[in-house]
């Protein structure tokens, strides 16, 4: 639970500072100021502290940090991190390459590296997506990636993902392999999201037929994420999966999950409104015609309505003036009674010697 969030403002050479010879938090909370700040100088020390820090966290957010600004500089340093001693620093390394797009340098870099492999699959993992962004011709090395094994799949998957961002209906068939029972969970799913290239408009008649038969029997599988994949992948599909209308519609009204009979109507709904173009700018036509007589009769009720409540409404009176009340005089402050004065006592006469009576 978050309590409080400190916010510091101070000069940038204080923040350089800082990063070099900071706490493990401050060296932190540096790194990400200057990637905000991205000033020639704090660049500077960020590519420095990701070689020299001797903290793999420090180096873990200098390269996320990195990785999210463009340019020579920094494609340089992130290059060099990709043979730093910490598995998590390379993989972050490899993920922040992945956002400089199409460069030949780095797409070459990262071949090395996947066929000279890494210790840790996840970093081989994060080597396949970007490599898949940063080649020209990324095809031949992500199909040798996709059959190599490793822990729950995960260059495999990174492999799919790669190859279905090429938009290619000629992978369909290879999409195919993995979407049987024998394939690991979350590859299968994968690879059945990957046969939405069916749907594209390069797609030939074979080559959606393939995408079809390998998703028909989906439809009946006991797993409920591979049936919600693949009526997703159906509904991207759209017209060309008419001829799996029928089952998605039973699986519409006969799945025992209701997120799944959700999923079939939608799939449904899209595969009937994939209508060649001129059909569906006649039912849009229809449809705005049919609007537009629904709101004339709506405005004709309205005005209607309004007329015969003004004539029910009673006339306005015209407002009486009120008579102002006269002012009363204040009454007279009869004068107060005096009270009479207090007596002071008479005080005793004292005798004086010689008085008195012989």
């Amino acid at each position: 639970m978050l309590l409080k969030e400190l916010t510091v403002h101070k000069g940038r050479n204080l923040w350089i500072e800082q990063l070099r010879r900071g706490d493990l938090v401050g060296r932190v909370r540096a790194a990400r100021h200057l990637g905000k700040d991205r000033r020639p100088a704090g660049l500077a020390a960020l590519r420095g502290a990701l070689t020299k820090d001797p903290s793999w966290s420090v180096r873990l957010e200098v390269a996320r940090v990195l990785g999210g600004i463009s340019g020579k500089p920094s494609r340089v340093a992130l290059l060099g991190a990709l043979a730093d001693k910490d598995a998590q620093v390379r993989r972050a390394a490899a993920e922040g390459l992945a956002s400089h797009g199409r460069d030949p340098i780095v797409a070459e870099a990262l071949a090395i590296r996947l066929k000279a492999g890494d210790p840790s699959y996840y970093v081989e993992a994060a080597c396949v997506r970007a490599y898949g962004k940063a080649a020209a011709e990324p095809r031949a090395l992500l199909v040798v990636a996709l059959g190599l094994e490793s822990h729950n799949d995960v260059i495999r998957q990174a492999a799919l993902a790669a190859l279905s961002g090429l938009d290619d209906p000629s992978l369909i068939p290879l999409f195919s392999r993995y979407v049987g029972g024998n394939t690991l969970g979350r590859t299968r799913t994968r690879a059945i999201g990957c046969l939405a290239v069916a749907g594209l408009p390069g797609a030939t008649p074979a080559q959606v037929k393939v995408a079809l038969t390998a998703l028909g029997p989906l439809l009946r599988s006991s797993s409920t994420w591979v049936r919600r994949s693949t009526l997703d992948t159906l509904k991207t599909i759209g017209a060309a999966s008419r001829p799996l209308l029928a089952e998605v519609d039973r699986v519409a009204s006969l799945d025992t999950r209701e997120r799944v009979r959700k999923r079939a109507v939608e799939a449904a709904v899209a595969i009937r409104a994939g209508a060649p173009p001129s059909e569906q700018l006649k039912r849009l036509e229809e449809a705005r015609r049919r609007l537009d007589a629904d709101r004339k009769a709506l405005e004709g009720r309205v005005d209607k309505l309004e007329s015969e409540m003004k004539a029910r409404r009673p006339a306005k009176r015209k407002p009486t003036k009120k008579k102002k009340p006269a002012k009363r005089k204040p009454a007279k402050k009869k004068p107060a009674k005096k009270k009479p004065a207090k007596k002071k006592p008479r005080r005793k006469r004292k005798s004086k010697k010689g008085d008195g009576v012989f």
